[in-house]
């Protein structure tokens, strides 16, 4: 009988030894995990129970995405908005401008005047913010076709050559150029300048690269170059 007893102990001692090891091994190792994780969730409490807090954001960026292939706006857009922010307080009393953006999709628009609604949706913005207000929360676009066309350079000059010297002649290469942008845009541009030209003491030809005034005139050069600018000068012939 002692032998059974001693038997049956000893049947059931390994599994006994194995839980009290593994609890062990649960209390007392892998402590700085422990910590790790108790000092985590002790800060997601703090934070949870901070106090709510409204911030207003003034030069949030703008942004128009998707625009449906062919067509562009050509109407003067706002590139920044107002936005009103809540949330804990030590979220957003650091937050700037530049942490946030809205994004307006434009992928189902077709050609014509426009008003875009914009939604909190449309915020990218950090984690446990809410967007409670977008100013202005509608923005008004027109949208046209793209077009091109080929218009000629004209040189663009300032100042005065040197006494009794005159221009004699003006040589651009090329002398004409593609541009692109919204349709009536494009319609408007019959020529593009080139950056001023300083004639001021000059009394002999001279050439210079310069470059094209295209933004000026809300188009776009096709393929973007500068130009080549000769200005012949020679002395006046009534002179002695």
């Amino acid at each position: 009988m002692k032998s059974k007893a001693l038997a049956s102990t000893s049947k059931y001692s390994y599994p006994v030894r194995r839980f009290f090891g593994w609890l062990k091994t649960v209390v007392f190792e892998n402590k700085k995990m422990k910590f790790l994780s108790l000092g985590l969730a002790v800060l997601l409490f703090i934070v949870s129970r901070q106090p709510q807090r409204d911030v207003m954001l003034v030069g949030v960026p703008l942004e128009f995405i998707n625009t449906p292939p062919g067509l562009e706006i050509s109407t003067e857009v706002p590139n920044s908005v107002q936005m009103r922010l809540r949330g804990a307080q030590d979220v957003v009393r650091d937050i700037t401008p530049n942490e946030l953006e809205v994004k307006a999709d434009l992928s189902d628009k077709a050609a014509g005047d426009r008003v875009i609604q914009l939604k909190p949706t449309d915020v990218i913005k950090p984690d446990k913010v809410e967007v409670r207000r977008i100013e202005p929360n509608t923005i008004e676009i027109k949208l046209e076709p793209t077009k091109r066309k080929v218009v000629p350079i004209e040189a663009q000059f300032s100042g005065h050559l040197v006494e009794n010297y005159e221009r004699t002649g003006v040589r651009l290469e090329p002398a004409t150029i593609e541009i692109e942008g919204p349709e009536s845009r494009v319609a408007e541009v019959q020529k593009l300048l080139t950056e001023s030209v300083q004639l001021n003491d000059k009394r002999t030809s001279f050439h210079l690269n310069v470059d094209l005034e295209a933004n000026r005139q809300g188009v776009r050069l096709v393929t973007p170059r500068q130009i080549k600018l000769t200005i012949e000068v020679s002395r006046g012939k009534n002179v002695e």
